[in-house]
């Protein structure tokens, strides 16, 4: 990314967010099987509690796990209550669920990547000078190995960013 930068390399801006995308997925896909551990302590609590909700379960305030009782906003139980149907008919339910979350960390660097192109191209003086800018970030996060494992420990923290760089957006 550095080199890129300092050699005035310059990518058209869709080429860098499909090859970002793609080449994130690349990377993580040793975190789907070779993790020692297979997922973030928290994962069976969302498990529980979105089993509860898909049970009958409506009133938040009776909705615990193992972990203890529910401290997030209900709108993370909705994303799990799938993860749930696939437990109960697949065995690869976690190589799944964990692969989604790799798609969503990529359109998380995408959506990233696409603001920064629009912030930087209201900076920049000269013609697409602000686009080096973007793609440096787009190339730096790609180089992120401690979001990838973030992610692979399947925590509701990255679906809210999700949401929260798509409303920025």
């Amino acid at each position: 990314a550095v080199l890129a930068y300092a050699l005035n390399f310059n990518l058209k801006q869709k080429t860098v967010l499909r090859f970002c995308f793609v080449v994130n997925l690349l990377l993580s896909i040793d975190k789907l099987v070779s993790e020692p551990t297979r997922y973030g302590m928290d994962y069976i609590a969302y498990l529980q509690q979105a089993a509860a909700v898909w049970n009958g379960e409506t009133n938040y305030t009776k909705l615990s796990s193992n972990l203890g009782p529910c401290y997030y906003p209900a709108g993370h139980i909705w994303h799990y209550i799938p993860a749930v149907w696939l437990h109960l008919y697949t065995e690869h339910a976690e190589i799944i669920i964990k692969f989604i979350h790799f798609v969503v960390q990529s359109l998380v660097n995408c959506f990233i990547a696409k603001i920064a192109y629009i912030y930087f191209k209201g900076l920049s003086v000269v013609k697409n000078s602000g686009d080096r800018d973007a793609q440096l970030l787009a190339f730096t996060m790609l180089a992120s190995k401690e979001t990838r494992f973030l992610h692979a420990q399947m925590y509701n923290d990255q679906i809210m960013v999700f949401y929260l760089v798509a409303g920025i957006y």
